[in-house]
Formats: C-alpha cells, structure tokens, sequence
C-alpha cells in the first residue's frame, strides 16, 4: 500500500463517512477473520474506548487491531493496538494513525454490528483482563486470570 491508498481511504472517510474493507490476515480471530468485511467510520480519538476495533496506518499497511489503552506523551495522544490472537500488543502508534472504528463485520450475508457493549461475553472478559502499560512496557499484556 502506497501512500496514495492510504489518502484515497482517508477521502473516501471523510466524504462517505464510512468505508468497507476486505480483511486478509487472521490477527483478530476468531472475531474478525479473513475475507470477511469490514465497515469503518471515522471516529475522534476522545471517544476510542478500550475494546474497540481500530483500522490504522502504520509503515504503508493497514492494521485492523483491537485498542488495548491510549496514552498522552508531551501533549501528543496515542494508542496502543492488540490483534486478538497475538500475546503482546503492538508498539504504541500515534493518534493521527487511526483512521477509524470497525462498526460492523460482514462475513457472508450476515452482518454483525459492532459496539463493546454486544460483542461475546468472553470477548469482553479478556479486554478488562488486559493491563496494559505505556512506555517501555508497551510489549507487554499481563492477562488477569481471575477475570476471565
């Protein structure tokens, strides 16, 4: 992906205020899985809650990870992004990384919608099991066991 892909997606935002997407890795299954669809709405970074979907850009690739915790550093916000199936979180990434939120995840001809508060209830076990740290300690997820 180029960077023109990444100014035509951040258009197509901002006009149609949402975009749809075709997933091809496996990093948030089972909740997000290749060839499914993704609907992305542009979102501010004030109301990103832990938990929520995210499609960002990072290094010219789109990443569709999960929030596990933002942070402020000198003034400036970030976001610290997890896929599901990975042990560590990916390094922090700036605010302005994130395109938008993941609102609903077509796989087939079901379409699921997408709000914390509906996703399966071990889903949501895990991300209040997360602690996640800024910093130094960015790599680390410790899982709470006792949560889940």
């Amino acid at each position: 992906m180029n960077l023109t892909d990444l100014i035509d997606i951040s258009d197509i935002l901002l006009k149609h205020n949402m975009i749809k997407l075709r997933v091809v890795s496996g990093s948030m299954y089972p909740a997000v899985r290749a060839g499914d669809l993704l609907h992305v709405e542009p979102v501010p970074v004030e109301e990103l809650q832990t938990g929520d979907i995210l499609l960002c850009h990072n290094q010219g690739q789109l990443i569709c990870h999960r929030l596990a915790g933002k942070f402020t550093d000198m003034g400036k916000p970030y976001v610290i992004t997890k896929g599901d199936i990975s042990p560590k979180c990916d390094p922090p990434l700036a605010a302005d990384r994130v395109l938008g939120r993941v609102t609903g995840i077509r796989r087939g001809s079901r379409l699921r919608y997408v709000w914390l508060s509906k996703i399966k209830p071990e889903a949501r076990k895990l991300v209040r099991g997360w602690k996640v740290k800024a910093g130094s300690s960015y790599g680390k997820v410790i899982i709470n066991k006792s949560r889940l």
